[in-house]
């Protein structure tokens, strides 16, 4: 059983040498320090690409209007051209195949020519319902967001995009600005949080989303959509694979085997393929990490003990004589380990703490730490002391009580 006596026996032993338990201390110090900022850095980067996927609304499946070939007398110029077959009997069928377990947001999409003041830009132009913002992670930086009341009513209300707004008034608040879109006067009631690049590279910024009866009867005149995004719930089981989407749509339009389909969809696959690629790296490289700053400590708890050991010898000897078993000997030695790797083990997470804190001050990055995660490494530095210090332990118990009182 540990005493205070055993205590103060570790403890005078490793002030006797001071310089030797101050570079184990702080080599395991230096080591559990830097696992900490890893440990921070690798959970702050996770986090980051969590918002980055939730931002970017990667969960969304689109189905495009694909290209389709002119029939010979219908396109003067021939070639392809999008298709027109993506109606409201799509979103019937498929909200009678899936029930509540997606929701499907119809888009109505053209490049239009837009004039405020003076100036002139040709911009995306989005007829959306009331469900779009929240589908594709949007936020409204200034006003409204579009409401039903504009749907039904068709109304010419429009909310701008932060890099459309700036093409057009430079850093002038556009909020309650008519502007022209097409030759239609339409009120800017909001504008959209800045977003940044799509997964597929396209500006999230650079489009005005108008109420999609206004754009598809008052814009457009047309009865087809450009696109339905299909968002499936997070707590419900979304049964539809890839395959019976695509067979589903064509039933729908009529397409006789050997047709090319007439629409395209987009699984989020790549886009979450790449961050689970990221994600991986970065626990591997702070796996690899991890393992090396604990061999580092631990060759470096293993070479004290092994000295302590050899110095002791005459030590070790007389506690035998004098009536220590030899589990007692181990035990010392292995409780000095645990110490010394105790020890360094809390210099190091004070020191990674305040690392971290001063890398949060002075750079952005995104770094997280909890108490859990500043235990881990302490928990790992005994461990570590109790096995590096095993085998020195093993070797002063079995040491031969008569040489070693004999040795100098």
């Amino acid at each position: 059983m540990m005493t205070g006596h055993h205590f103060r026996m570790m403890l005078r032993a490793e002030l006797s040498n001071r310089l030797r338990t101050f570079l184990s201390l702080l080599s395991t110090a230096i080591a559990i320090a830097s696992l900490t900022l890893m440990l921070a850095l690798n959970r702050g980067a996770e986090l980051e690409l969590r918002a980055a996927s939730s931002k970017a609304g990667d969960n969304v499946i689109t189905v495009k209007a694909g290209l389709i070939a002119a029939r010979a007398g219908r396109e003067p110029s021939g070639g392809w051209f999008p298709s027109t077959r993506l109606r409201a009997a799509d979103i019937v069928a498929l909200r009678e195949r899936v029930g509540e377990a997606a929701t499907i947001v119809p888009v109505a999409e053209s490049t239009l020519r837009v004039r405020w003041n003076g100036r002139a830009v040709s911009t995306a132009i989005r007829g959306v319902g009331t469900q779009y913002l929240e589908a594709r992670h949007f936020e409204i930086a200034r006003g409204r967001w579009l409401t039903v009341e504009d749907e039904r009513e068709q109304r010419r209300v429009a909310v701008i995009g932060r890099s459309t707004a700036k093409r057009l008034a430079g850093a002038a608040d556009m909020v309650g600005a008519t502007v022209l879109i097409g030759n239609v006067p339409f009120e800017v009631v909001g504008e959209l949080d800045e977003k940044g690049l799509s997964g597929e590279g396209a500006n999230e910024d650079d489009q005005i989303l108008v109420p999609l009866s206004t754009a598809m009867k008052r814009l457009e005149r047309r009865d087809y959509f450009t696109s339905l995004l299909i968002v499936p719930a997070e707590n419900r089981a979304w049964t539809l694979s890839s395959q019976e989407l695509r067979d589903l749509l064509r039933s729908q339009h009529r397409l006789p085997a050997g047709v090319r389909d007439d629409f395209d969809v987009f699984y989020p696959v790549r886009e979450e393929g790449a961050r689970r690629v990221h994600r991986e790296f970065l626990q591997a490289l702070s796996k690899t990490f991890a393992l090396i700053t604990i061999v580092i400590s631990g060759c470096g708890i293993f070479a004290v003990m092994y000295l302590a050991t050899n110095e002791r010898v005459p030590e070790i000897g007389l506690r035998i004589a004098v009536g220590a078993i030899r589990r007692d000997i181990a035990v010392l030695f292995l409780m000095e380990a645990c110490l010394l790797a105790g020890a360094g083990g809390l210099l190091g997470i004070a020191l990674g703490a305040a690392a971290i804190a001063i890398l949060q001050s002075i750079t952005d990055w995104t770094m997280s730490y909890s108490a859990a995660g500043l235990a881990l490494p302490w928990v790992a530095s005994v461990v570590l002391g109790l096995g590096c210090g095993l085998t020195p332990a093993i070797r002063a118990s079995r040491l031969n009580p008569v040489q070693a009182l004999n040795s100098d």
